[in-house]
């Protein structure tokens, strides 16, 4: 985890999707902030107070901290085969902010992969990989049907309204 609000800010520097050619780049900062958006659109009509979802907001700029460290992370090698993202969420944090973070995530993966990815086998292979842990979080113990048919309409769109 990163050890400084100054550390976070070096996520602008690690690029994303580094290993598939991209129509725009973009940084692990660009998806925290998009994923920050996605979700509180996800809970949109759920009557939070402003301060649970500043906290949810929070979770999401933050949840691919250590990828300071490391680089990125696909997240195929995170939700796939291959676990490397914690499976639960962090000390004090709700699990349902865990949920939607996750959810989020994999949507913004899904909506930038659709925009910017150049055509090709690969693509094809990567979406595929992508909705199909997208259908995994059904499953998912704090499974909230609210979010994630709000998460199908974004999707569908291709970007939140």
């Amino acid at each position: 985890m990163a050890s400084s609000i100054i550390d976070l800010a070096r996520l602008s520097y690690v690029p994303r999707w580094a290993i598939v050619p991209m129509e725009r780049p973009q940084t692990v900062s660009d998806h925290c902030f998009r994923v920050a958006l996605i979700c509180v659109e996800l809970v949109d009509g759920k009557g939070w107070s402003e301060g649970s979802v500043g906290l949810l907001v929070l979770q999401a700029l933050i949840h691919d901290a250590e990828e300071i460290h490391t680089g990125d992370i696909p997240a195929t090698a995170k939700y796939g085969r291959v676990q490397v993202a914690p499976s639960q969420p962090a000390p004090g944090v709700p699990p349902q902010y865990y949920f939607i973070v996750k959810v989020a995530d994999v949507v913004e993966a899904v909506t930038w992969f659709k925009k910017y990815e150049s055509s090709g086998a690969r693509r094809a292979s990567i979406l595929a990989s992508l909705m199909q842990t997208f259908e995994g979080l059904k499953h998912h113990p704090n499974f909230d049907p609210h979010v994630y048919k709000r998460a199908e309409r974004i999707i569908e769109l291709g970007e939140i309204e």
